[in-house]
């Protein structure tokens, strides 16, 4: 499930090869059963924890006995999340984005005249990313000359001219940021191949957003 979503795996069938695995390399995100054949997955989640270098990995429980682990772990331990088993496919891979989006704290620049609008978005991304904001070309120039961004959100109807004009600077001074255009308006077949995500705004849903940007960063850093 993993693979097909674009993530590279390793797998460990037991406790002491998942420790040693951590020892040798590093990873994003553990994705961890509490019933293993040595060692028990709470006690990994301790071991892992008290070690600088793996303190901060985010994991995903899967395990039929979730709650029993919740309990017993009892709110030692954040930046867990918990999912039981049979595994439902969607929303595996929603809790795998959202916990790799809370370790990164993306940064996102958000290019829009429409306040209502911005308000939505940053309602929708805040518990994800980090949002600056701009309402013209110029006030985004300024932004992108001074921070560094993982993503810019782009309108193209801006009051000082068209958002498409932003693409070439964005492409300029930050050539590792995905730019994702949120318009009102249809897109041309080649327009869309000089960016990384079109959305549009009346099918805008907090799963769309986030899916799209979760993505498109991954695949970039």
């Amino acid at each position: 499930m993993l693979e097909d979503a674009g993530y590279r795996v390793d797998i460990s069938q037991d406790g002491r090869a998942a420790l040693k695995a951590l020892q040798a390399g590093h990873y994003d995100l553990i994705s961890l059963d509490l019933m293993l054949p040595d060692i028990g997955g709470l006690d990994i989640i301790r071991r892992i924890r008290l070690h600088a270098d793996t303190a901060d990995i985010p994991i995903v429980v899967v395990s039929a006995k979730m709650e029993q682990g919740r309990l017993e772990l009892n709110g030692d331990v954040e930046n867990i999340e918990w999912l039981v088993k049979p595994i439902d496919h969607k929303q595996l891979i929603s809790l795998v984005k959202q916990q790799l989006l809370n370790a990164t704290r993306a940064k996102i620049l958000h290019v829009e005249d429409d306040m209502d609008l911005h308000r939505i978005v940053q309602a929708m991304v805040s518990d994800y990313m980090t949002l600056d904001h701009a309402l013209t070309l110029i006030q985004a120039q300024s932004l992108l000359a001074q921070y560094k961004y993982d993503a810019v959100l782009l309108d193209i109807g801006l009051p000082d001219g068209s958002g498409w004009r932003l693409i070439p600077v964005i492409q300029e001074t930050q050539p590792t940021a995905a730019i994702i255009v949120l318009t009102g308006e249809e897109v041309s077949a080649e327009r869309y191949d000089t960016v990384h995500g079109v959305l549009m705004k009346r099918r805008l849903t907090t799963d769309s957003l986030v899916d799209i940007i979760g993505k498109r960063i991954t695949r970039q850093r």
